[in-house]
Parts: C-alpha cells; structure tokens; sequence
C-alpha cells in the first residue's frame, strides 16, 4: 500500500514496512555488551506467519504498533497468536511469553488512511506472566522527541530478523502533533520498534515506529509519540473495552523443531 502526504511542504511518499529495502551505513548488529542493554526489545512473532518488534516496558507489558495487533476489519487478534520473543537473537529467546491481552486506542483505525491513520498506531500486549529476569530489564519511558533532536532506533526486520540492529543517530525533521518523522533505517518488521533517547541513565523509550516514508531518494520514518496515548492504554488494561482478553499461553521452551521453524519464516505485512 503507497499514501502521498505533504509534510514540511515536501512530497512524502508514504510506503508500509511490507517494502523489501536495503539497509542503510548507519543501521548495525547490536554489539555483545549492547544484547543485555536491549533484551527488553524482542521480536513479536503474531499468528504464526508475521512480525513486528516490540519493547518490555514493564515486567508483563510490551509496547508495539497497533497495526501489528488488528486484523485489515481493524478488531483486535487474539491475544494468545502473539508470541514475544525477548531478546531474540539466532534462534534462542532470553525469555518467551504469549500474549493476553491488547490495549488499542479507541478510534485507532487501519483503514484510515495517511496521518491521521497514524496518529493513534500504538498498542500495548499484556503479557500471560511477568518477565521478571534479573537480565531483561523494561526500559523507561521518556517525553516525546523534539525537532531537531537526534534519537536511535533498534529493531528486528526483514533481513535481519534473528537479531536486533541499531541506529543511533536519526535526527527528528518534522513533528505534528503526535507524529514524528526521523531520518532513520527501517524495513518490515521494524513495526513497533522502539525510538530511544540516549541519555546518562540509560536508553529511554521515546516514540513507537509506525510506517516508512520516502522523500526523493532518502528513507524516512514515521513514528507516534507515547505522551498523549499510552496512559489510556494502561488503564484499558484495568478493564476496557478495546481490550480482548484471552486464555493465557502460559510459559514455555520453544521446541527444536520451533525454533527452526519461527528462524524461516516468511514474514507478511500485519
């Protein structure tokens, strides 16, 4: 699916992450020391046969795009076809748990098409147990970016979906409101990826990757800042009614034959 939007006065041609790209100079494999930063970021495995990336923001809350928890008629997928995978690099997880249950922004809509689709494409996954590994650390939230600021993303996707790559330096170019568009490197599967702020305390959560854009021959991001949604979605969790509740997965080892499985995947567009 390809949008056209005026942004900045420029013609943004707004593409999903379904669009096979190259990797750009500055998107690389997380380093050693780097893996136990970042375990809290995993990849979502959602319905057997697609992917985004999703953050631990709370011992049994994952932070993703709400186009990668809907179905096209925009309802809610059952929560146990989600699958997060921790820190998931080459087959092996640093934990694994399935999903219970989904916060979605009431008038988030799939179908809507452009900015104002996208202005609401955040979701949270409460988990079906708590991660609570002394290694898996969530990562903070932080105020949404501004202009100008230089922030990081780390994500899994297409090519590079059995470990997590970095890029740390993704300057903001343009905010409306809650949508904000970063210079930056990403591809399908990077759905939900979270844009951090680097700061003397450690990696804070800042924004929620939700499209790629082209402008000419560069390739953009689009993301959706955190400040004015995500309270709501936590307190949906309390018991509203966007959330579809369903049975817990439970805690599991993913079999040999699984693992092998989930590692050849081909990935579809959520």
């Amino acid at each position: 699916m390809s949008l056209v939007r005026n942004s900045l006065s420029l013609l943004l041609c707004l593409v999903s992450l379904s669009a096979p790209l190259a990797a750009g100079d500055g998107l690389r494999s997380l380093a050693d020391a780097e893996r136990r930063i970042f375990s809290a970021v995993g990849r979502l495995q959602i319905e057997g046969d697609r992917m985004c990336t999703g953050t631990l923001i709370a011992p049994e809350l994952v932070l993703t795009a709400a186009h990668c928890v809907v179905d096209r008629a925009n309802r809610p997928i059952a929560a146990d076809d989600i699958l997060f995978l921790a820190g998931w690099r080459n087959g092996g997880a640093e934990a694994l748990r399935y999903g219970r249950r989904i916060a979605i922004p009431p008038d988030y809509d799939i179908g809507q098409a452009g900015a104002a689709g996208q202005r609401n494409d955040i979701a949270l996954v409460q988990l079906s147990d708590p991660i609570e590994r002394h290694r898996i650390v969530g990562l903070r939230i932080g105020a949404d970016p501004e202009k100008r600021e230089t922030v990081g993303v780390v994500s899994y996707a297409e090519g590079r979906s059995e470990y997590a790559s970095i890029e740390e330096n993704c300057p903001v170019i343009d905010r409306r409101e809650a949508r904000i568009v970063l210079v930056c490197d990403v591809d399908r599967g990077a759905s939900g990826a979270p844009v951090l702020r680097f700061g003397p305390d450690g990696p804070e959560v800042v924004s929620v990757i939700s499209a790629m854009t082209w402008m000419g021959d560069r390739k953009l991001a689009v993301a959706i800042g955190l400040d004015d949604q995500l309270p709501a979605l936590k307190a949906q969790l309390s018991g509203s009614k966007r959330v579809r509740p369903a049975e817990a997965g439970g805690i599991r080892q993913l079999s040999r034959d699984e693992a092998v499985s989930l590692g050849g995947a081909k990935f579809l567009r959520p």
